[in-house]
């Protein structure tokens, strides 16, 4: 089987030294042990999080068991139902919307899995 190159675009994904959501990271390990080359695209903060990813600018690359992680600045929001997570949410999609378009041409991308929990996703 050829190496893939995978993006998984989930905003609220953690891994487990931030905390919560493992769903994308657990996928994206079993695509990294059977050799392919995996993305997650997250945001930076999460209400989920127990620790938070040291970020530098708009956009913080990093390397957690195998898989690449960019993460996206996002403002942080005092609740988890409020206008400011709708901000934060906003905030994700708008830079990722730039991050992506000047990052297409580095790879050969092959697959693309959305992992959003929101309703603000592209259809």
């Amino acid at each position: 089987m050829s190496k893939k190159y995978i993006w998984i675009i989930n905003q609220y994904t953690g891994s487990p030294h931030y905390g919560m959501n493992y769903r994308s990271y657990y996928l994206a390990k079993e695509f990294v042990d059977n050799g392919h080359s995996v993305t997650i695209y997250a945001g930076s903060y999460s209400h989920l999080f127990s620790n938070y990813p040291k970020t530098k600018g708009l956009f913080t690359k990093e390397s957690i068991d195998g898989i690449n992680y960019i993460w996206v600045k996002t403002p942080k929001y005092k609740r988890s139902k409020s206008i400011g997570r709708i901000i934060n949410m906003l905030m994700f999609m708008i830079n990722l919307f730039f991050f992506t378009l000047s990052s297409l041409h580095i790879v050969q991308l092959q697959a693309l899995l959305r992992h959003h929990t929101h309703l603000l996703t592209l259809r």
